[in-house]
């Protein structure tokens, strides 16, 4: 927790009378990780497991894990447990929200967002894909349309690499000077 002034309101005691004929249901590994489920109150956003096994300051967590210990010995399951502790601290006691009611936003939403995300992104590429295409059939419109003029030689000149010769009719020139000025 790591926390200079510990709330004395954090910590709310929670207990129940113990059952009759009461019987342990959960052992020492079970507790740990139930306890890993569970929040502690005080403000360090950790679970009162990793809470009461790495920060020694923090009385909190002990004390929430000293409850679950008499809840346990008093013969109480996890369930029972953590409607008690819920009763006791609201959702704010569990490190997760639960999958009921308005919290189902808060497990589904993430998976929409990247669902949505996906269709945008394969959207765009395919736009862009299509886009491409379309650009190199109009290039490739514009090279046929230069072969279209028929017998026309191209004589390079080799300093500027740029046809001199075509060996064209001023007709055939104009038609081919138009079909390149339509491919840009």
């Amino acid at each position: 927790c790591s926390h200079p002034v510990m709330p004395e309101s954090a910590y709310k005691p929670v207990s129940l009378p113990p059952k009759a004929n009461a019987v342990v249901q959960m052992d020492t590994e079970a507790v740990n990780t139930f306890e890993r489920d569970l929040a502690c109150p005080c403000p360090c956003t950790q679970s009162i497991y990793s809470c009461r096994t790495t920060d020694f300051s923090c009385s909190i967590s002990p004390a929430v894990h000293g409850d679950i210990q008499e809840l346990v010995k008093g013969g109480y399951n996890a369930t029972e447990i953590m409607a008690a502790l819920t009763d006791t601290y609201g959702d704010f006691i569990l490190m997760a929200p639960r999958k009921r009611g308005f919290n189902l936003l808060a497990w589904f939403t993430p998976f929409a967002a990247l669902a949505v995300g996906v269709v945008v992104v394969g959207t765009l590429l395919r736009g862009w894909r299509k886009n491409g295409v379309d650009a190199a059939n109009a290039r490739a419109n514009a090279r046929e349309s230069a072969r279209v003029v028929e017998g026309a030689k191209f004589i390079t000149d080799d300093e500027h690499k740029k046809p001199t010769d075509f060996g064209a009719t001023p007709d055939e020139l104009a038609r081919l000077e138009a079909a390149v000025r339509n491919d840009s």
